[in-house]
């Protein structure tokens, strides 16, 4: 079995380019496993690097010992990394020794494009016992790791796979900054993890931080998501939640309708809230409507709008669903065969055809 050199890394650059230039033209297996340190740094030389690792056992220990120590260099590395990610996943006691070459370089590596994957893979496959090493360097940049592209995968893998009581831990941490890793495209998803693996003390702590901050959270992009993961995820006191969500929304649920990231907030109220709850939204909605006059023709023909007056109309008694269908049958601009406004006719349709009252909607 043998390789050519020129297939197998046409282009070298790296630091150990004095050992590439010393390697034959034709390398057989044992050649290849001498030459693994220089050849790991290469796309196509990684890979057979990786390959022979996975495939034949017999060699695994005489390339560990010949990478060994260039480890942290390769852990770095834009394509050197994929070979230490394979020693890991093949062969997991390794990942004690591993994790001892790359000690006091856990976070910097976590913030780092290609050695985020590596501490992945530790996180994923190292012993429970060794897990905590990892936690002990990275404590003290739990918020930076969490809202960095690369270190909240880090955070949120470490968080998944920790008990809960260490979780607990991460919480006291970034506690003073949790609505603004809310509002963060991936802080977001690291408080999420949280909420998924924590005690019930800082659930209900997590819980009460964004009950009080509602408003600030509805109207962003990514908060508005935790708002939506309580709803979703209920525990504690879902009535006191959604009453804090509907004294948040109160007098702006019409603008709320027509955006994207609130929107899903107001269905889940009005598909979640209690009977005088959904009696709010809807009045204030028929309400503005009688003042504005196209209140709800505007939210039929809106992108997100249209969600909603399905759902008014489905939680509507029948003399404020009667109000609701005449004024968007009665409106030339309402669109019955496409735009948005076709999905509420089509809706409308349905209930006119199984509604007791249909003969007075006709009129």
């Amino acid at each position: 079995m043998s390789f050519t050199l020129q297939n197998i890394a046409p282009e070298i650059e790296h630091k150990t380019t004095e050992d590439f230039d010393s390697i034959p033209k034709y390398l057989d297996m044992d050649s290849i496993i001498d030459y693994a340190i220089p050849l790991s740094y290469h796309t196509f030389a990684s890979s057979i690097i990786q390959d022979i690792y996975e495939t034949y056992e017999p060699y695994r220990e005489k390339i560990f010992q010949n990478i060994s120590p260039h480890i942290l260099y390769l852990s770095f590395a834009n394509i050197g990394n994929y070979v230490i990610q394979k020693i890991i996943e093949c062969d997991p006691n390794k990942s004690k020794l591993i994790l001892e070459q790359i000690k006091n370089y856990i976070f910097q590596l976590s913030m780092n494009k290609h050695g985020t994957y590596v501490i992945q893979k530790l996180i994923e496959k190292i012993p429970e016992e060794c897990l905590g090493n990892i936690t002990k360097e990275l404590e003290g940049n739990f918020y930076e790791l969490a809202v960095d592209k690369d270190g909240n995968q880090v955070l949120q893998k470490l968080i998944k796979r920790q008990k809960k009581e260490e979780n607990d831990k991460i919480f006291i941490e970034i506690s003073d900054y949790i609505i603004m890793l809310l509002r963060n495209q991936y802080g977001c998803y690291v408080v999420q993890g949280l909420l998924d693996n924590c005690s019930e003390i800082t659930y209900n702590q997590i819980f009460e931080i964004s009950g009080k901050n509602i408003k600030t959270l509805i109207n962003n992009k990514y908060g508005n998501y935790i708002i939506k993961y309580f709803l979703e995820n209920a525990k504690g006191d879902m009535s006191r939640y959604i009453e804090k969500i509907c004294q948040a929304i109160k007098g702006n649920v019409f603008n709320l309708s027509r955006k994207k990231n609130s929107v899903m907030i107001i269905e889940k109220v009005l598909e979640m809230g209690n009977k005088s709850q959904r009696k709010n939204i809807i009045k204030e909605i028929i309400n503005l409507d009688q003042v504005q006059k196209d209140c709800l023709t505007t939210l039929a023909k809106d992108d997100y709008g249209n969600h909603v007056v399905k759902l008014l109309l489905k939680f509507s008694g029948e003399e404020t669903q009667e109000i609701i269908v005449r004024k968007i049958l009665s409106d030339p601009g309402v669109q019955k065969n496409e735009g948005k406004s076709a999905f509420v006719v089509y809706y409308i349709e349905n209930i006119l055809r199984k509604a007791k009252t249909f003969n007075n909607f006709k009129k």
